[in-house]
């Protein structure tokens, strides 16, 4: 579960970069929601209450996921028809913002699951560098953030 969970991620939009003639979701357009399609999956990006995103992932077999995100940056829920994941983070997750490169939090937090919850876990986040992606024919400043979840250290 834990290898699952150690990835390089790109996130946290800050500008769009102008794209010529095409509709790029913006931090303003954001607020109403929208979709990535990516080889047989979608993904529907929708607010939700506070700083949570619900993020709805369907994918080519029909199986669908939901994910609930703290303001698109990590999970703090994923459940679907073979996997359910929830974490509760024990500090104040407003300090983690405004990103700025080469910043390092520590995060702890419990799993709520009975059976994972007896050690401390970390999630690690590392915003490495800052760079522009496309995203189709759009293109957006952007993070590149490490995310790494430590269970009792490893």
């Amino acid at each position: 579960m834990i290898a699952k969970h150690l990835f390089t991620l790109v996130i946290a939009v800050v500008l769009p970069v102008a794209a010529h003639g095409v509709d790029c979701p913006s931090a303003k357009t954001a607020k109403n929601g929208f979709l990535l399609r990516n080889s047989g999956a979608i993904s529907e990006f929708r607010p939700a209450e506070g700083p949570l995103i619900t993020i709805t992932n369907s994918f080519g077999d029909s199986n669908r996921q939901t994910v609930y995100s703290y303001e698109g940056l990590f999970d703090l829920s994923r459940s679907s028809n073979d996997e359910r994941y929830t974490i509760y983070p024990l500090g104040d997750l407003d300090k983690v913002f405004p990103l700025k490169k080469d910043a390092h939090h520590v995060i702890s937090f419990v799993p709520l699951d009975p059976q994972q919850s007896k050690d401390q876990w970390t999630l690690e986040l590392t915003v490495t560098k800052r760079e522009t992606v496309a995203v189709g024919r759009c293109k957006y400043e952007a993070f590149r953030i490490r995310q790494e979840i430590k269970r009792a250290g490893q």
